[in-house]
């Protein structure tokens, strides 16, 4: 009996394995029932591979934005405005004003000056107040007056004038508003051996001459140097800076 049974148990096992092995149980029975189920298997079964399809990414619908300039680079507008503006300083004018001269004076002044390179000189003539004046003693007679005209000539003076006072006529020899250049002027002439001329306070409105001069910046430093030689050499009251016309139009600009 007990053999009969172990005969029967060995029958059916056989069977089972040859129902195993023809795949009646599934594929792969063996590792189902020997062992842990491995991780590559358990992924091929959820994922379905035979199933995934790769897409074309969409076209774009637009172009990308530019990206934004930083915000401290200037727009090419501006950096135009900046440019211009630049090279309108580096171009502006010197401009000068040597004033206080009488017409010789300033004929003198412009003789020294029109032949410079890069420098324009513009005659004004202005009515100022004047307070000390340098003159010869009155002359009853004009004859009288134009021989002492001659005489100053000959001792290198030509800045005179004839003026008539009343019955009078005065060799006049420079109006000033500062009483320094007035004593500047007398001097000058008494070292030329003109001794009578005197110096008086008055209150006169008297016509002046100026030269404007204007320079190019590349010569500004030799003429600044020059006017300030002419101002003691011709007895200028004064040497001022003006506004020259490249510099008058930026600033209204």
């Amino acid at each position: 009996m007990t053999l009969r049974l172990a005969l029967l148990l060995l029958l059916l096992v056989n069977g089972a394995l040859l129902a195993a092995n023809t795949g009646v149980f599934g594929p792969d029975v063996a590792n189902a029932w020997f062992e842990s189920e491995r991780e590559p298997d358990r992924m091929r079964r959820q994922i379905r591979t035979d199933e995934i399809r790769i897409l074309e990414p969409a076209p774009a619908s637009g172009a990308a934005p530019a990206p934004a300039a930083p915000a401290s680079a200037p727009s090419a507008a501006q950096a135009s405005i900046e440019r211009t503006a630049l090279s309108t300083a580096d171009t502006v004018s010197t401009c000068n004003e040597l004033g206080g001269l009488s017409d010789a004076q300033a004929a003198r002044g412009i003789d020294q000056l029109k032949g410079m390179a890069g420098v324009q000189v513009e005659r004004i003539s202005r009515q100022e107040d004047a307070r000390w004046w340098v003159h010869m003693p009155a002359r009853d007679m004009r004859d009288d007056a134009e021989r002492k005209v001659s005489e100053l000539k000959r001792r290198n003076v030509s800045d005179s004038a004839i003026v008539q006072e009343g019955n009078a006529f005065v060799v006049s020899l420079g109006l000033f508003r500062d009483k320094a250049r007035a004593q500047q002027r007398l001097d000058d002439l008494h070292a030329k051996d003109v001794r009578t001329a005197v110096m008086t306070e008055t209150h006169r409105s008297a016509a002046r001459t100026w030269l404007r001069v204007t320079t190019s910046p590349d010569v500004a430093s030799g003429v600044a140097a020059q006017l300030a030689t002419l101002r003691k050499t011709l007895g200028a009251d004064e040497l001022r800076a003006c506004a020259s016309p490249a510099a008058a139009v930026t600033a209204s600009r």
